[in-house]
């Protein structure tokens, strides 16, 4: 990237202060809820999670201290707006850099460059719902595959969801034993 990241995170201000302070979104704020297309698309030229991306995908990098310095600079305007490009950061964009498949990472990134595309992270079990130290989800190796043993819960945001993946990092219990 040619902008230096304190260059970006000001012209993205920069953007969040006008689109917040439009006469007609403030007109019509609360009206409903999540956060407006208008807002996500007023934002789209700024591309914010670019700043969770490796730089060998397109993005910004994914380094912690500017990832929060976004976060913060959207928070000062919008906190649902700062909660959901947390989610999409931490729980989705994070992760698939750390620990996804090399293969598959450009398809993945690909998207929220390009599309502006959001993720996130479904963890659940009927019986414990988000409770994470309480599912009991293991894999047990079969041949050369691995097979999922227990019950999951999987939804989509508003059906708009495109990836899922359910990933035990290897250990053989999942959640609390």
């Amino acid at each position: 990237m040619t902008e230096s990241f304190k260059e970006y995170l000001h012209h993205y201000g920069n953007k969040l202060r006008q689109i917040f302070s439009d006469p007609g979104f403030q007109e019509t704020e609360g009206e409903q809820r999540g956060i407006p297309r208008e807002v996500l698309e007023g934002l789209a030229a700024t591309k914010p999670s670019s700043v969770s991306i490796p730089e060998a995908y397109g993005g910004r990098g994914g380094k912690p201290a500017e990832i929060l310095s976004l976060l913060e600079t959207t928070s000062y305007e919008s906190l649902p707006l700062s909660l959901l490009l947390g989610i999409n950061g931490a729980l989705f964009l994070e992760p698939v850099a750390k620990y996804g498949e090399e293969r598959l990472k450009d398809e993945i990134f690909r998207p929220f460059l390009k599309n502006n595309s959001l993720g996130g992270l479904m963890i659940t079990e009927p019986d414990y719902g988000t409770d994470a130290l309480a599912m009991r989800t293991s894999w047990k190796r079969k041949d050369s595959d691995y097979k999922i043993v227990g019950k999951k819960t999987l939804g989509r945001i508003k059906r708009k969801g495109r990836l899922l993946a359910d990933d035990c990092q290897g250990r053989k219990k999942c959640g609390r034993t």
